[in-house]
Parts: structure tokens; C-alpha cells; sequence
């Protein structure tokens, strides 16, 4: 399907002075890759990979381990209780029903038992992502300590 604003639009791009429409640069890009010595197509394919996986490396600071723990939590406004899908040091994802309505930015305070042990853990944290499964929390502070649990 074709995006009837791209279809139209005028990007320019240097070359001998000429503006291409970007189905021309599309065009244009294919017929250089097409044109290439398999090696080269390799050497570009791997180049293009690598600046892929760069844009999408894990950009936290702990990694995440996936727990289904049940948590309580609370709000200046709203208490509730559902389960923790994964955390880190950091923070933790919470799926939760969409009824409940939590903003981007809000302070909630999660208190649950960590897996391994019988630590209450009672830590706030602002609410950081919402989507139409749950919400992600970033700590105020990290967790001093985040048990091994077996996957």
C-alpha cells in the first residue's frame, strides 16, 4: 500500500543537481544493489544490519527478568492489585485492566513480596508507559537488590 503523501512529496537529494521523488530514490536504490557484486551486497547487507541493531540495543541500565509476582498498588487517587510481568533493578511492567485511569507521569507506590524470599518490598516509582496492556514504572530509586529467579 502506498502512502499517498510519500507518493507526491519531493525529497531532494544530490546528485548532478537533481531532486528525486522518493520512489525515484527507492528505484534508484534498488538498481545500485541489483548492480552490485554479490560481496558487496553482503558487505552493504551487513553494514545496514549492524546500524539496525544499533538503533535497537537495550537502552537500560539493569536488565529485565520476567516474574509474574502479585503486587498492591496506589495512587494520591486510586488503589488497586494486578501482577508484575517483568522488572529490573529499575523498574517493572504491570498488566493491568485499562478501566483504571493512570497518566504518564503519575507517582504509584508498588508493594509486593520478591520471589526467593520473604521481603516486602514497598518502593514508588512514576508511572513511565501506558499501553492496552498495562504500564511500565521507573523507581525513584533502584532496588538495592533484585533475587535470581528462575525463568
Amino acid at each position: 500500500m502506498k502512502n499517498k503523501n510519500l507518493k507526491n512529496s519531493s525529497l531532494p537529494f544530490a546528485d548532478n543537481n537533481r531532486e528525486y521523488r522518493v520512489n525515484e530514490v527507492s528505484v534508484r536504490l534498488i538498481k545500485l544493489v541489483v548492480n552490485m557484486a554479490e560481496i558487496e551486497r553482503k558487505k552493504l547487507l551487513n553494514e545496514l544490519e549492524k546500524g539496525h541493531q544499533y538503533k535497537h540495543t537495550e537502552k537500560r541500565k539493569y536488565p529485565r527478568i520476567r516474574v509474574f509476582i502479585y503486587v498492591n498498588c496506589s495512587s494520591h487517587k486510586y488503589v488497586f492489585a494486578d501482577f508484575i510481568h517483568n522488572m529490573s533493578r529499575s523498574g517493572l511492567y504491570i498488566e493491568t485492566e485499562p478501566q483504571i485511569p493512570l497518566l504518564i507521569g503519575q507517582k504509584l507506590t508498588q508493594t509486593f513480596i520478591l520471589p526467593g524470599t520473604e521481603d516486602l518490598v514497598k518502593i514508588s516509582g512514576d508511572i513511565v508507559r501506558i499501553d492496552s496492556k498495562g504500564i511500565g514504572v521507573h523507581f525513584d530509586a533502584p532496588l538495592s537488590e533484585l533475587p535470581a529467579i528462575p525463568l
